[in-house]
């Protein structure tokens, strides 16, 4: 399936998409299994980070090449195939990089038990990383193994 969701991300390169993926949430010792299925749409796969306005921004700088002699790299991870596939220099599981921007809209859904929760359901068991913290990043990396489809 991993291969099948690489080969769909790559087609999809530059343009916008909707990509739904599942992943356990991080509970408390004790706590139910929960999981999180999140639907993004309007997110583009692929982003090339340093062209992005709002990281140039940060930069300070005003073009792409400036942007990218500034990069560092990105820490713990090794590019597959640039701009859309990373994989982890820790666990070789790899991720497919999106792009999100103020058009991208989230669907979320909890899973407890089997049945669908909401997020107060959940709240007490849940790790203080699990919790919102702001604005959604302009990208994201998403586990390959975490994505049922991308449409």
């Amino acid at each position: 399936m991993t291969t099948k969701i690489i080969d769909t991300a790559l087609s999809k390169k530059g343009r916008f998409a909707t990509v739904q993926y599942s992943r356990p949430v991080k509970v408390k010792k004790g706590a139910p299994m929960i999981t999180k299925v999140t639907r993004a749409r309007q997110i583009r796969i692929g982003a090339q980070y340093d062209a992005m306005k709002v990281v140039q921004d940060a930069k300070g700088v005003t073009s792409t090449e400036e942007a990218h002699k500034l990069n560092t790299g990105l820490k713990g991870f090794e590019w597959v195939k640039y701009p859309t596939i990373l994989k982890s220099i820790k666990t070789g599981a790899e991720y497919v990089r999106i792009e999100t921007n103020s058009n991208s809209k989230f669907d979320t859904t909890y899973i407890m038990n089997g049945k669908v929760v909401t997020k107060q359901d959940i709240d007490p068991y849940i790790l203080a990383s699990e919790r919102s913290k702001g604005d959604m990043p302009p990208v994201m990396n998403i586990k390959a193994d975490y994505i049922t489809a991308i449409n």
